[in-house]
């Protein structure tokens, strides 16, 4: 005897264990915020997560009005009023929009 204990092979292949992918749901973003704007008589509504973007695709080309934003987020509501100079500001620099937003998320 060479060897006292001797292993014991097989020719059988080794079975690996059998890795099964999970299918993944899709990550659907919800719309976060609720975006009212109500300007030269008009009323625009958005859901949207971007706030800003809202604001500015409702750039009028002439302001006549005062400016309304109203932002909601579930059960929160923040509104803002701006008057004619301000509004003109609000979408001509973008400082001021970055900063009423900034100021309008809860």
């Amino acid at each position: 005897m060479k060897n006292s204990i001797a292993k014991k092979t097989s020719n059988k292949a080794v079975k690996k264990p059998k890795v099964t992918k999970k299918k993944t749901k899709t990550n659907v973003v919800k719309k976060e915020y609720k975006v009212v704007i109500k300007l030269n008589d008009k009323v625009y509504k958005f859901k949207t997560n971007d706030i800003a973007a809202s604001i500015l695709s409702v750039k009028p080309e002439f302001l006549k009005t005062r400016v309304i934003i109203e932002v909601i987020k579930g059960k929160k509501k923040c509104e803002r009023m701006l008057y004619l100079q301000r509004g003109k500001v609000l979408f001509n620099n973008r400082y001021a929009l970055e900063a009423l937003v900034r100021n309008l998320i809860f």
